[in-house]
C-alpha cells in the first residue's frame, strides 16, 4: 500500500501547521514537504516602501496565526522530509524528477506558486488543490477576503479539488464553510477555516477511489476571479471600514451558500 504523500506549500505558520498536523494525524504515512519561501506577505512586511496599512494588515494576520498555531511550531514529526524551494521554482525538472521517484499517492498544494501543465498532467487525478475559497463562486487570490467586502460571507470557506490548468477550476471533491461569530475578522475566520483542513483531508484520503467522487465545476457569469493586484489600498480601506458591520449583519441573517459539495 502506497503511504507516500507530497505537500507543496509555503513557509508561514499556517502552512507549517497544515503539514505538521497531517503528519500527526497520519502517523503510518510519510510526507515529503516541498516548502517554498519568500511568500507575498513576508515580502510585503519586509519592504520599507509598502504602506503602513499593508504592513499592519499582514502583521495582524501573522499575530493571529500565532494565536491559533504557535503550539505546532516546535513539534517535530518523524514521518516527514522537508525540501526547501525558492518561491516559483517548484516546476523545475529537478523537483519533477524527485516527485516521479517518490511515486506519491496524492500531492497536496496549499498556498503554493502556480504549478505548470507538465506537472499537472504527469500526476493527473493525484494532485489535490486546497483552495481557500468556495469555487467556482470565488477563485484566484484573496477569496476569503473579498466575500466580506461583497457582503457574500456565506462563500467564505475551503474547496478541495483535483488540480487542472484552470486557476482553482478543477473537479471538486469536497467543500466546507466555517462557523462565524459576532465581531470576527478576516484573520480569525481564515485561521478557523485552516484549523479544520488537516482533519478533513485526513478523512478524504482514506476514501477508496476518491477520483470517482469528483464533480465538474460549471462557471457562471457572476463568478468572481481575483488577482493579487486587486488587493490594493482602496480595497483594504473598504474592508477596515465595513468588515464589522458586514460580518455582524451576516451572523444575524445566517445566509447559506448554495450547491456546496460535501462527501465527509
Amino acid at each position: 500500500m502506497n503511504n507516500n504523500f507530497v505537500i507543496i506549500t509555503s513557509n508561514e505558520l499556517r502552512h507549517i501547521y497544515f503539514y505538521k498536523s497531517l503528519c500527526f494525524l497520519n502517523p503510518k504515512s510519510f510526507f515529503f514537504i516541498y516548502e517554498e519561501y519568500n511568500s507575498q506577505s513576508q515580502l510585503i512586511t519586509s519592504k520599507k516602501n509598502k504602506s503602513k496599512l499593508f504592513r499592519d494588515h499582514f502583521l495582524t494576520r501573522k499575530q493571529t496565526e500565532e494565536d491559533f498555531f504557535f503550539n505546532f511550531s516546535n513539534y517535530k514529526p518523524s514521518n516527514l522530509k522537508k525540501i526547501k524551494v525558492k518561491y516559483g521554482n517548484i516546476n523545475n525538472n529537478t523537483y519533477l524528477k524527485q516527485l516521479e521517484q517518490i511515486k506519491p499517492k496524492y500531492i497536496f498544494s496549499f498556498g503554493s506558486s502556480i504549478l505548470n501543465s507538465q506537472m499537472i498532467n504527469l500526476f493527473k487525478n493525484k494532485m489535490i488543490n486546497v483552495h481557500l475559497g468556495i469555487s467556482p463562486k470565488y477563485r484566484g487570490a484573496g477569496t476569503n477576503f473579498f466575500p466580506i467586502i461583497n457582503k457574500e460571507i456565506q462563500y467564505l470557506g475551503v474547496t478541495y479539488m483535483f488540480t487542472n490548468e484552470v486557476i482553482d477550476g478543477g473537479d471538486i471533491i469536497h467543500q466546507e464553510t466555517p462557523n462565524i461569530y459576532l465581531n470576527d475578522n478576516v484573520h480569525i475566520i481564515g485561521n478557523r477555516i485552516i484549523s479544520k483542513i488537516p482533519f478533513t483531508l485526513s478523512k478524504l484520503i482514506k476514501i477508496p477511489n476518491l477520483n470517482k467522487h469528483k464533480k465538474k465545476q460549471y462557471f457562471l457569469t457572476d463568478d468572481k476571479v481575483y488577482k493579487k493586484k486587486d488587493f490594493n489600498t482602496k480595497i483594504l480601506k473598504n474592508y477596515l471600514k465595513n468588515y464589522k458591520q458586514n460580518i455582524n449583519q451576516f451572523v444575524k441573517n445566517k445566509k447559506v451558500a448554495k450547491n456546496l459539495i460535501s462527501i465527509v
